[in-house]
């Protein structure tokens, strides 16, 4: 309704009908309506079709039209990477993430000491950080509370967990993606979960010290490099 206002007789309902739900996949907002303004105005078009191939002059369609233009700015074939594609290892083996569960939205099974922020699909990404940045915090006073270097979410069982589909979106760069992402669980704790005024709730009542979260000391390499004194082995 609101795109009809905006654009009066510009508007073409097979431009704008999706194949799929809102937040099935990213919406795209326009809050000052200046794309509309310029349609209204002739100075700017939307094709909504597929791609069969392009050529020196441009974008042949598989409906048979063609989009003749000087430059073309590419946005598909996104691929996405986890923790930045840094290489993550732990006592000299590499760290797969698709092996490892989701622990509170931001940590990960048996990998100690490791926070991320993936923030909301549905919501402001920042929503997320603040929750993540305050648990974090009060995780790191109660380590050194407690004096320990390390903490670890313990799963001794998977078997035990019922999987659910981190990232809940149609989106072809979601999809091949989901490959590489942790896995999900359908409860809490082993969840990212995608309600920003439950997980505020539950991250804030939720104890630190909840028979999942192992508090222990460094050994070996990692105490050393914390600036401890090891004692060789006899």
């Amino acid at each position: 309704k609101k795109l009809k206002e905006a654009l009066g007789p510009k508007y073409d309902a097979a431009t704008f009908t999706p194949p799929y739900n809102p937040w099935e996949q990213r919406l795209c907002l326009v809050p000052d309506g200046d794309l509309f303004s310029a349609m209204k105005a002739g100075k700017a078009d939307i094709v909504t079709d597929h791609i069969e191939r392009i050529d020196a002059q441009g974008i042949r369609l598989k409906s048979g039209k063609r989009l003749d233009c000087d430059v073309i700015v590419t946005a598909t074939g996104l691929a996405l990477a986890m923790a930045g594609k840094i290489a993550l290892g732990m006592d000299g083996e590499p760290v797969r993430m698709n092996e490892r569960w989701y622990y509170k939205g931001c940590m990960y099974s048996n990998l100690p000491n490791l926070a991320q922020v993936f923030g909301y699909l549905n919501a402001s990404w920042t929503l997320r950080a603040d929750i993540d940045a305050d648990y974090v915090c009060r995780l790191l006073n109660h380590m050194k509370k407690v004096g320990a270097d390390s903490a670890t979410p313990v799963l001794t069982d998977e078997s035990t967990l019922t999987p659910d589909t981190p990232l809940d979106l149609s989106s072809g760069y979601i999809q091949r993606g989901l490959a590489i992402q942790p896995k999900n669980a359908k409860d809490m704790p082993w969840r990212l979960n995608q309600d920003y005024v439950w997980d505020r709730k539950y991250m804030k009542e939720n104890p630190l010290d909840d028979g999942i979260m192992h508090f222990g000391k460094a050994t070996g390499a990692l105490a050393e490099a914390a600036g401890e004194v090891v004692e060789p082995a006899e």
